[in-house]
C-alpha cells in the first residue's frame, strides 16, 4: 500500500522535474528531494532511489548518442543535431568513435536507433541476396 502511494507521489513530482526544453530543473529536484527526505527513513530511501531511477530514465530519452568510425567535424555534428531537434528534445550530445562500423554512423536518442553504418548496409545487402537468390 505504501509503495503504491509513494509511486504515485513520485509520478506527481516528476511532472515538473524537467523543463519544457528537456533539461533537468535543479531547483525543482532540490525541493522534491527535501520532500522525499521528510518521509519515514525506510520509505524515504525507497522513494529517493525510485525518483533518481526515473530521472535517469527520463534523461536518457533526450541524450543524443552518435557513433562513427571517424571524428565528425563540428559543422556536420551541428547539422545532425539541428535535423533531429525538429523531432526530439536534445539535452546532451555524446559522440563515440567505433572502428567496427567501417563507415557511416549510428545515432541513438532514447529508444530510437538509426543505423546508417556500412556494416548494416552490407548485412542488408546479404539478406536481399539470400532472399532473392
Amino acid at each position: 500500500m505504501i509503495k503504491k502511494s509513494v509511486t504515485r507521489m513520485i509520478g506527481r513530482l516528476m511532472k515538473n522535474t524537467f523543463k519544457s526544453d528537456g533539461y533537468l530543473n535543479p531547483t525543482v529536484v532540490g525541493k522534491n528531494t527535501k520532500t522525499l527526505k521528510m518521509l519515514p527513513i525506510s520509505v524515504s530511501i525507497y522513494a529517493l532511489t525510485e525518483y533518481l531511477r526515473r530521472i535517469r530514465a527520463e534523461q536518457s530519452k533526450s541524450v543524443l548518442e552518435i557513433e562513427s568510425a571517424v571524428n565528425i567535424p563540428p559543422a556536420n555534428l551541428k547539422k545532425i543535431v539541428g535535423a533531429l531537434k525538429a523531432d526530439y528534445k536534445i539535452s546532451a550530445v555524446r559522440t563515440t568513435l567505433n572502428l567496427t562500423l567501417i563507415g557511416g554512423v549510428k545515432i541513438k536518442i532514447g529508444d530510437n536507433v538509426f543505423d546508417d553504418s556500412i556494416g548494416r548496409r552490407i548485412l542488408q545487402l546479404g539478406e536481399e541476396i539470400s532472399q532473392n537468390g
